[in-house]
């Protein structure tokens, strides 16, 4: 499934079309197939926040806790900073800054969570008259 909403502004990163998120099962993201690097695990955080919360905005201390938790050091704000500026060097555009802090907008571009989603509801249409087809969409 793609997301669909408005094109993000913009920006000096261009926006990437026809990248896959994957969030069931590890991190990754791929472009054309490709794996992109996301970087270590703190970025990797920020990265599955802003795909659970695609086309919502995040605040900076929410993206702080999800890298680190309960533990965050001091300088936590500028790693945050840092992480979004690497992801956004690895994804082009989808994600901007807002008032608030930060938002993901992953226009022309897939998220396993999102096609799942979508395989399970067509699948739940199809158990009443057809079992085996609901079945079947699920494989």
């Amino acid at each position: 499934m793609t997301f669909a909403g408005p094109r993000a502004p913009e920006s000096s990163h261009r926006h990437r079309s026809g990248v896959e998120f994957r969030v069931l099962g590890p991190v990754e993201v791929l472009d054309s197939g490709e794996r992109i690097d996301l970087g270590g695990p703190k970025q990797r955080a920020v990265l599955a926040l802003f795909i659970a919360n695609a086309g919502r905005p995040i605040t900076t201390d929410r993206l702080i806790e999800a890298a680190y938790g309960d533990e965050a050091p001091d300088a936590a704000r500028r790693s945050v900073q840092t992480y979004v500026s690497n992801l956004r060097s690895s994804v082009g555009d989808m994600i901007t800054s807002v008032a608030s802090g930060y938002e993901f907008r992953p226009v022309d571009a897939s998220i396993d969570t999102q096609q799942f989603t979508t395989e399970v509801e067509a699948a739940q249409g199809l158990i009443g008259d057809d079992p085996g087809a609901a079945s079947a969409a699920l494989k």
